[in-house]
């Protein structure tokens, strides 16, 4: 929550005062003889600013203007906890009700937002936000622009180009040619769809209020007053998307299907800038490689060897990247006990369908592992900027074990793994199982795919608001290249800001951008999957350490008293979709247990979670769908009607597949617990409307980004 930042104290005892605020400078008040010292990323790099004489130390210097996000104090040579010099976390920033633009001239500003927050947060009356290095400083205190104190609206200076709007608007009246409708999403299920609405720059001229939240670029639904009350000085609008309930309900507002089918009929551009999968790019022969046909470029830059050992740097590390690639593999071999849950090993399979075949490929057990014949398939290139984070709030990446947090979003490579790689033909000592002619037509049934998908989600290197709509937009503009030399140019520029070796020195000690690597795989029944992120410290430093599988409890929890005691307890959240699955959970008057499990089996296509039998008497139906559909097991299964995986392995010359839950076709799929109420998804769909708000608005409507806490 973003509240005033009070740091946590060190051994070293030394208090902090919240930074304050003077015009573009920062002052920092500390009581001990430490030094200051400021830095872009919570890892560093970090400037001394003062090494004081006094024992209460004070000083006011331009840390903003100078790049630098956040600071810590060195007392006695122990570094402190690194702190936002704007305080909140950029994952959990308040939630806002509605917000209104109005014209007005201030020392900070031409315009002031007016922000409505949804009650019950705690808000102070003060707090800050950061819009590309300016401080937005919101008041409830009746001045500097705030017209009535205490009223529990917030009103905030800030500089505005009225063109922002024009141009928006010109950019949107284009797309509105394809794009007739977009969508009104209740968490991930598509509920309604309408035009999408204007800038009213006139109004803005006028001195009237703007809606600026919910975005005006959502849709318009007729006969919905959006505005000034008639009358009267307090703003009101109808929420939309839709409002969503506190407390327990079992109800949404009824879906439109009519409206939905248009949405779910319109116009895409996701093949070219959100999930790409054709076959130009998956199998570019210089940047793509399969050891089955020998086609392609070892180590091209899309190939799983390459981004292995970029994910490695060894020399940075000092660890090989056949040793690195090797132990995660013998991950399997042995069981893993992850957050108090035994995660089984599969020794005999995974020797067999991965490692055996591709040790002896390399010439022997006891030889390096050749990341060059990795017997991995390119299946798809993945933007998700969805994921992104709120950038107002100062912060960087989150290593929470619980809920990682990238602010610019998440960028994807999908791999498959080929079946019998290298059993094609007799090895001919060239590290491949194909007879030795690259391109050579594949025979039917060799080198099928295996039923083992590998994803490598990287955390985009883009922290302010300027940086991701950039990001954004590149993205797009791949959308308006047709496929082909110049659309892989543009692609591979945009890939390697987040997968090259060092696209993220903050990050230590990789210095890698990866968020985490998902494994989907069927090495036997049943289906399961696993996740590893990189580590900094201990005997784990630098290589990949499985870890909790997210938003998803231990599968032994499914049909018992606790997860309808979770549901019943946050349930706002879970309809909000802003839960996070923790650790432990405790039951009131009994002790902490494990909650949060070491993996996500999927024992049949069908699966979903829900309280004790019978299905859907303990928890109310809305709850248990989206707390369900959140898990990783609930996604790729029952809720979503997918049979496991989203991106579906593939054949050489073959596109990879899409579920329908990503496509949105074959709609609707019922619900899993009482077989009857009708689910419309389209989650590409979704991505798309997001992607657009994000280019098209001005960079202030970031400020009221409220992050999803989608896994997949």
């Amino acid at each position: 929550m973003a509240t005033s930042l009070m740091a946590r104290q060190e051994p070293g005892d030394t208090p902090l005062s919240p930074p304050q605020f003077e015009g573009e400078d920062v002052l920092f008040n500390w009581a001990s003889g430490g030094d200051l010292q400021v830095a872009p990323t919570p890892n560093g790099p970090w400037t001394p600013v003062r090494a004081p004489q006094d024992r209460v130390s004070s000083v006011r210097i331009p840390a903003l203007r100078e790049g630098n996000r956040f600071f810590r104090i060195i007392d006695h040579g122990v570094p402190g906890e690194p702190q936002p010099i704007v305080g909140g976390d950029p994952r959990a920033p308040f939630r806002i009700a509605r917000s209104f633009l109005r014209k007005g001239e201030s020392t900070t500003g031409n315009a002031f937002m007016e922000v409505e927050l949804v009650a019950g947060q705690g808000a102070p009356a003060e707090f800050h936000l950061l819009l590309d290095g300016d401080v937005v400083h919101l008041r409830d205190d009746g001045q500097a622009g705030d017209r009535v104190a205490a009223d529990g609206i917030h009103t905030g200076a800030i500089f505005l180009e009225p063109t922002e709007f024009s141009e928006a608007n010109v950019f949107l009246e284009e797309l509105v040619k394809d794009f007739r409708v977009f969508g009104t999403f209740a968490g991930r299920a598509a509920v309604d769809a309408g035009r999408p609405g204007l800038f009213d720059v006139a109004a803005f001229e006028r001195g009237e209020l703007i809606a600026v939240h919910p975005s005006p670029v959502a849709p318009v639904v007729p006969g919905v007053p959006v505005g000034p009350a008639s009358g009267g000085s307090k703003p009101i609008l109808e929420a939309n998307p839709v409002p969503l309930p506190i407390g327990v309900t079992n109800t949404i507002p009824p879906t439109n299907p009519t409206n939905v089918v248009d949405l779910i009929d319109r116009a895409i551009f996701w093949p070219k800038s959100l999930m790409v999968t054709d076959l130009s790019v998956v199998e570019d022969p210089m940047r793509t490689f399969d050891p089955c046909t020998g086609r392609g470029t070892r180590l091209g830059p899309w190939t799983f060897g390459r981004l292995m050992i970029d994910m490695c740097n060894g020399p940075v590390t000092g660890i090989d990247p056949g040793d690195f690639t090797r132990r995660w593999l013998r991950s399997w071999q042995t069981d893993q006990v992850i957050q108090f849950d035994t995660v089984t090993n599969r020794n005999p399979e995974i020797l067999s369908q991965v490692i055996r075949d591709w040790e002896m490929a390399s010439g022997g057990a006891d030889k390096p592992l050749d990341l060059a014949i990795a017997p991995f398939r390119l299946l798809a290139i993945v933007n998700r900027v969805d994921l992104r984070g709120n950038p107002g709030y100062g912060g960087g990446v989150s290593d929470d074990a619980c809920d990682p947090s990238c602010v610019g979003g998440e960028a994807r490579f999908v791999f498959g793994l080929i079946a019998d790689a290298f059993k094609r033909g007799t090895n001919n000592g060239t590290g491949g199982g194909y007879p030795g002619n690259p391109g050579d037509p594949v025979p039917a049934g060799e080198c099928d795919p295996a039923q083992f998908t590998v994803i490598f989600e990287y955390c985009v290197p883009k922290r302010s608001c300027a940086e991701i709509k950039d990001w954004g937009m590149q993205w797009f503009a791949l959308s308006r290249i047709p496929f082909g030399p110049a659309y892989n140019d543009a692609m591979q520029k945009i890939t390697d800001q987040f997968a090259t070796a060092g696209a993220d020195p903050s990050r230590r000690p990789n210095l890698s951008a990866l968020s985490q690597l998902r494994v989907n795989e069927l090495l036997e029944e049943p289906w399961d999957m696993r996740e590893w992120r990189l580590f900094a410290t201990d005997s784990d430093a630098g290589w990949l350490r499985q870890v909790t599988a997210k938003q998803t409890p231990d599968f032994d929890h499914n049909a018992t008293p606790i997860i309808a005691e979770y549901c019943a307890m946050n349930a706002a959240d879970i309809l909000a979709e802003q839960h996070v699955v923790p650790l432990n959970w405790r039951t009131p008057g009994k002790p902490y247990v494990p909650f949060i499990g070491g993996n996500a089996p999927m024992p049949t296509p069908g699966f979903f979670w829900d309280g004790p039998v019978p299905v859907g008497s303990t928890i109310p139906g809305e709850v248990r769908h989206r707390f369900s559909l959140n898990t990783c097991n609930g996604c790729h299964a029952g809720e979503t009607g997918t049979p496991f995986t989203h991106v579906f392995p593939r054949r050489t010359g073959e596109m990879a597949k899409l579920s329908d839950f990503l496509t949105g076709a074959n709609m609707p799929k019922l619900d899993p617990a009482d077989g009857t109420t009708p689910r419309f998804f389209a989650d590409l769909k979704r991505r798309e409307d997001d992607l657009l708000r994000l280019i098209i608005e001005p960079c202030f409507f970031q400020l009221f980004h409220e992050p999803v806490r989608f896994q997949h």
